[in-house]
């Protein structure tokens, strides 16, 4: 349900949900079927894990455990 890369200046997490969302910190968006979009955040840094970030994760684990 997600994906951590850690890279040499940021990290990257990639999940789905199962609705479309933009703005930052989303880089990249994909509808990958009816019901279902992949989405990639970059972080730069811890603070910008925000509560909005931890929704989103919540929202992609629950949408495997229905």
């Amino acid at each position: 349900f997600l994906s951590v890369i850690i890279r040499t200046k940021y990290i990257e997490i990639d999940f789905q949900l199962d609705h479309h969302e933009e703005g930052f910190p989303i880089f990249k968006s994909v509808q990958i079927s009816k019901n279902r979009a992949w989405h990639a955040v970059r972080l730069d840094s811890v603070d910008e894990f925000d509560e909005q970030l931890k929704n989103w994760i919540k929202q992609a684990y629950e949408l495997i455990t229905k």
